[in-house]
């Protein structure tokens, strides 16, 4: 049986979406375990910067040490900036907030599996859209135009 731990991030939405992200997981098989899981899943806000400096510093603490946890990172963060956090040593998967109620699912596919060397997933959708489809996109920052106020 694979097991998760689940920390939250923020809001008290954030909040909300942890106690259902953990109901999700228990009702698919998944058993809660703090200790040693198989997933770590942060399940993040974007508020602040010190929200998102936080959760960075948790992802580099978890990956020291439980080098053998799969480190998945969901939630406003994980929607805002997916190639950010996916850059981060350890975190094997990022989802968006369009895909967090596919979680188990997605950590149920053998590709979520920890065979050594770690390929982050990232799924992410359109959120306006409303997509059901996952797919890979690179996200670059628009260059300053110098032009009025963003």
């Amino acid at each position: 049986m694979r097991t998760f731990a689940i920390q939250n991030f923020g809001c008290r939405a954030s909040q909300a979406d942890g106690a259902a992200l953990e109901s999700l997981l228990a009702g698919n098989g998944f058993e809660a375990d703090r200790n040693h899981p198989d997933f770590f899943i942060l399940n993040t806000c974007t508020v602040t910067a010190t929200a998102d400096e936080e959760v960075r510093q948790t992802v580099r603490k978890l990956h020291r040490d439980n080098p053998n946890s799969r480190i998945v990172v969901t939630g406003c963060y994980a929607q805002r900036a997916p190639e950010e956090i996916a850059a981060l040593p350890g975190v094997s998967m990022v989802i968006g907030n369009s895909h967090k109620t596919q979680i188990a699912e997605l950590l149920a596919e053998p590709s979520a599996e920890f065979h050594g060397e770690v390929h982050v997933e990232v799924h992410v959708g359109d959120i306006f859209a409303r997509s059901t489809t996952f797919w890979h996109r690179r996200w670059r920052r628009p260059e300053p135009t110098g032009r009025g106020r963003i």
